[in-house]
């Protein structure tokens, strides 16, 4: 096939200069027409029009350079592809855990901050119902304590119903000063007195700690101060609100996400724990629609004896 070239009439040129300046003429052509890297990059992710698309796919099916330009976009492109498909399946994995993570952490933090505040309000709007308190002065004995002689009200260690005070676990002499706090909260003629001795933190051998609240024990701390108050509202006929109940399932929540994984209590321990929160709430969700049932409130302070009357055990 013969091309067609303007090559400059000199007669002083001979044969061989002429082909070797139509070859030169040639490849500047041939460079001037080669795609260019976007519109190859295009070509292979396919964002050309038909017509161009189709126009492109030719020119590379005859120019070696820009076949040899496609192959390695084409490779590159792949690649990529792998990298981004493998990104989004660790992403699918890992994002979902994280979130779970993240949600927990937040849980936890948002009522290590609310969770005081939520027991306070309850007793605070414990404290608010006058039916409450008429009904609390004709039933003295829900004041007493486990370890407590009702006959004569002397402190008795010896009774304790975490067993004998000088067995007792330091989850229970956290629990006991709990519940111990929230009879003070509660009684009036309770308030000026001061913690017994065996319950003190301080009376403690080798235990340098302030107090049980801000100790590795405080988690003891606040679910004896919760349950004397659930003690008092389940004992009484005085009306309670569905709102105050609703917040006891909250705090239920809260105990159970900072429920301690360490050391200090055995599986056992957290097994049953766990379960008794579990019966209690449900009972406060029936609580929550129908106050007054006497049943229910029967139902949960039977649970709270559970706990009360718990003896802890020190994981092995």
């Amino acid at each position: 096939m013969e091309e067609k070239y303007l090559i400059p009439d000199y007669d002083d040129l001979n044969e061989a200069l002429m082909i070797d300046l139509a070859l030169c003429h040639f490849e500047d052509k041939q460079q001037e027409e080669c795609l260019s890297d976007e519109i190859l990059a295009a070509l292979v992710g396919k964002r050309l029009s038909a017509e161009k698309y189709e126009s492109a796919l030719k020119h590379v099916d005859q120019c070696e350079s820009c076949y040899i330009k496609w192959l390695e976009i084409t490779s590159i492109c792949q690649e990529e592809e792998k990298k981004h498909k493998k990104y989004i399946k660790y992403s699918k994995q890992i994002i979902p855990t994280f979130m779970a993570l993240a949600a927990s952490i937040l849980l936890v933090f948002y009522f290590a901050i609310q969770q005081e505040d939520l027991i306070e309000q309850s007793y605070n709007m414990a404290l608010t119902n006058n039916t409450l308190f008429k009904e609390l002065n004709k039933q003295k004995e829900i004041a007493d304590l486990p370890w407590e002689n009702s006959i004569n009200n002397e402190f008795q260690p010896s009774m304790l119903a975490f067993g004998h005070f000088q067995l007792t676990t330091l989850q229970e002499l956290s629990f006991g000063s709990g519940l111990w706090e929230g009879r003070k909260k509660v009684f009036d003629s309770e308030r000026k007195k001061s913690c017994p001795d065996f319950l003190s933190p301080h009376s403690i051998t080798d235990l340098d700690i302030k107090d049980w609240k801000t100790s590795p024990w405080s988690f003891y701390y606040e679910l004896g101060k919760w349950c004397f108050l659930m003690k008092v509202l389940c004992k009484t006929y005085a009306d309670i609100p569905s709102s105050l109940w609703h917040k006891q399932m909250i705090i239920i929540d809260y105990l159970k996400e900072t429920l301690p994984n360490d050391k200090y209590i055995s599986n056992l321990d957290r097994t049953l724990i766990n379960e008794i929160f579990q019966e209690i709430k449900q009972e406060l969700i029936k609580l929550e629609k129908t106050p007054g049932n006497m049943k229910n409130r029967h139902l949960v302070f039977k649970q709270l004896n559970k706990l009360i009357y718990h003896k802890w055990k020190v994981s092995k």
